[in-house]
């Protein structure tokens, strides 16, 4: 797995959150740089990684690439939670269909309310998006 680690690039170089924060002049939040800084991300806007990128080469002097902010991580597995799974074993195939309790009456209703109601949804803005074309 894949996933953008912008707190050890700042810990190299000793660039506070509040310093990049700042560099990016505005096209980012103080608290999306923040949040960017706290944890490892798994799915990033690339509008906000090339603000950051950008504020980095002027805090640093140096050229910054994607690839300085991003970091492998073993089968995508947490490490805290990897002895979980160490001798874990799948389930045999059907396993989930078997051992399930049946749906009751409400919830088998509830499930058809949801999805006629999502088919209303899609087909309103369909319609719209027709209307809006056709103008």
């Amino acid at each position: 797995m894949m996933r953008l680690h912008l707190k050890p690039f700042l810990e190299r170089h000793q660039i506070s959150a509040y310093q990049l924060a700042r560099a990016t002049r505005g096209r980012l939040s103080e608290a999306t740089v923040y949040g960017m800084a706290r944890r490892p991300l798994q799915r990033i806007d690339l509008d906000s990684v090339g603000a950051v990128i950008d504020a980095l080469e002027s805090l640093t002097g140096q050229t910054v690439s994607l690839l300085d902010l991003v970091e492998r991580t073993e089968e995508g597995v947490n490490p805290k939670y990897a002895h979980l799974l160490k001798n874990a074993r799948p389930l045999p195939p059907g396993h989930a269909e078997r051992t399930a309790p049946a749906w009751s009456a409400g919830e088998l209703a509830e499930d058809e309310r949801y999805w006629r109601e999502y088919r209303e949804e899609q087909l309103a803005l369909q319609e719209e998006r027709e209307r809006r074309v056709k103008g």
